[in-house]
């Protein structure tokens, strides 16, 4: 992680977005110096080439050449699955009325867009090829040419891949990601397999960016590609601004230090997919859940899955009136008519409100339950679902983010309120700190991209 530094992203995309390069358009002189550029360093960080006669690249076009090489994995089943890493290397060159914002017939050296997703790939090559042992699964490196005259260079290769196409797991784009502003950037394709967004989450504990995410499956960069073939992807971008496709786009506006942090964020996030047990498979719902608006997160499953009568029976018992499939009531044996006795044992009447202490309860639950129609009492100690949670909360669950339960809405003045629960907040149930014997009190949730601890120390 530490090869990654602004110095050397410094340096690539200070020649990458010289004038010398005019520009890096696709099929002209500088778009060839940058493909050299960029096969030379593959091969002095000792990546394989991956392009068309054992070279780096592939010709396609009018002159055009994406760049394309792996690092082949060292597990014996996950290396032949594939994590991509890429990013387009050209750019408008001198501009048209077409591609520029004006003025025209200047250089456009791209920066931003795209010398420092180009710079920012090459330090991750870097950094993997300083690892003692390659990762289990093998990581592809692309770098594509013609995505501003429409995508051509992905399309391509996605066309004509070098590898069968369904070893890609996964498929990294970065476009424009120099311009670090108010510590955000913005995160597309979260939702296109599960356990992406938790990877971010993960490997953003020491960057500590703030995520915006947007569901929105954008048209207008190479991850579109994959998103077409139905293979998940991220895409990492610090934004438009107003230099965007004009000459003004220099090398001197990139924020080095916050590139240096998403470089490294997206390695870490990288190497954490490469390592997991399952990577992949696409989220099918995805294309329609383009906005949150539009996403509905269903709710979270219960603690102890049973419904009991809201008064008890005259004996001081409550009568069991539901019970819920495949939970831990039901697992217990517990059917609608049963009568619950005892609480911990103490009598239930004497209990106060059983929903209370099963939303309190940082474990087990001790209950004595008379079967329906007998005198039977069995005693049962119950593994509850879910973890011990303030009230106040409405929570919800999502599908591609396993092992948390998302805040749908907060009640004011509640204890939730009061701990500094918002909405859209995620509790990270499997990252649980603990509870005090009767009941937690704390809480790890993530907020945008990074982890808090609830309540917050006061200063």
């Amino acid at each position: 992680m530490a090869s990654v530094t602004r110095t050397d992203l410094s340096r690539h995309i200070y020649f990458l977005a010289s004038d010398a390069l005019e520009g890096r358009e696709a099929g002209s002189r500088g778009g060839h110096a940058a493909v050299a550029y960029i096969s030379d360093r593959l091969k002095a960080f000792g990546a394989q080439p991956l392009g068309e006669d054992d070279s780096f690249v592939q010709e396609f076009g009018a002159g055009y050449r994406n760049v394309l090489a792996i690092i082949p994995g060292s597990d014996p089943v996950l290396k032949n699955e594939c994590i991509l890493i890429g990013g387009h290397l050209d750019h408008v060159g001198y501009g048209s009325r077409l591609n520029s914002n004006g003025p025209i017939g200047r250089i456009h050296n791209g920066a931003d867009d795209n010398a420092s997703g180009v710079s920012g790939i090459l330090e991750i090559v870097e950094g993997l090829s300083r690892l003692s042992t390659p990762l289990p699964r093998s990581i592809v490196v692309a770098f594509w040419d013609g995505e501003e005259k429409g995508l051509l260079g992905s399309e391509h290769w996605a066309n004509n891949p070098t590898i069968p196409l369904d070893r890609i797991k996964v498929a990294f784009n970065l476009d424009m990601i120099g311009r670090l502003t108010n510590d955000t950037v913005t995160i597309y394709g979260s939702r296109t397999a599960v356990g992406l967004r938790r990877a971010l989450v993960r490997s953003n504990e020491a960057t500590a960016i703030t995520f915006q995410y947007d569901f929105k499956n954008r048209d207008d960069s190479d991850h579109y590609t994959f998103f077409r073939k139905r293979i998940p992807y991220l895409m990492i971008y610090t934004g438009e601004h107003p230099d965007y496709h004009r000459p003004s786009d220099d090398a001197d506006r990139i924020n080095f230090e916050g590139l240096e942090r998403i470089t490294r964020m997206t390695l870490h996030t990288l190497v954490d997919l490469a390592e997991a047990p399952k990577c992949g498979g696409f989220h099918e719902r995805c294309r329609e859940e383009t906005t949150l608006a539009r996403i509905k997160f269903g709710a979270a499953p219960p603690r102890l899955g049973l419904t009991w009568s809201g008064k008890p029976q005259p004996d001081g018992t409550f009568v069991v009136i539901g019970v819920d499939d495949n939970t831990p009531a039901h697992r217990a044996g517990i059917r609608t008519g049963d009568c619950i006795t005892e609480v911990g044992g103490v009598p239930a009447s004497a209990v106060g409100e059983l929903r209370d202490i099963v939303r309190l309860s940082p474990g087990d639950l001790e209950l004595s339950i008379r079967k329906a129609g007998t005198d039977v009492v069995e005693s049962l100690k119950i593994q509850l679902d879910g973890v011990p949670l303030p009230s106040g909360l409405i929570l919800g669950r999502d599908e591609t983010d396993p092992g948390t339960l998302v805040v749908n809405a907060v009640a004011l003045h509640s204890e939730a309120d009061n701990a500094g629960f918002r909405d859209g907040d995620r509790i990270l149930v499997d990252h649980f700190p603990g509870a005090a014997p009767d009941r937690a009190t704390s809480w790890i949730v993530e907020r945008s991209g990074r982890m808090l601890t609830l309540p917050e120390k006061q200063d």
